[in-house]
């Protein structure tokens, strides 16, 4: 399953995967199910409220689930080359944190 909210993207999934793709945002949606992984890769820094997504995941995924969640980095050394690019499209500069579970 796969939320795409860009209809030309998400049409293009729909041809060539198997997979239910969804048009809406994921805060709209509504799920039977529970997921043991959910991933979102170059996501979260778009949200314009990304607690509300992660409130939202924690409903949705299995005891014992997975998330996993890519950023950019905020320490990232070609941020300051791309520093407009940055300022156009993410809503949010997120520092990413090393730890160990």
């Amino acid at each position: 399953m796969g939320i795409e909210l860009n209809n030309i993207y998400a049409e293009y999934a729909k041809q060539y995967t198997s997979a239910k793709i969804v048009t809406d945002s994921l805060e709209n949606t509504e799920f039977k199910i529970k997921f043991d992984l959910i991933t979102l890769v170059h996501v979260l820094e778009h949200m314009s409220n990304p607690k509300n997504v992660l409130n939202k995941i924690s409903k949705i995924i299995n005891t014992g689930g997975f998330l996993y969640i890519e950023v950019p980095n905020l320490k990232d050394t070609y941020l300051n080359l791309m520093k407009n690019y940055f300022q156009i499209y993410h809503t949010y500069y997120l520092q990413i944190i090393h730890f160990k579970t």
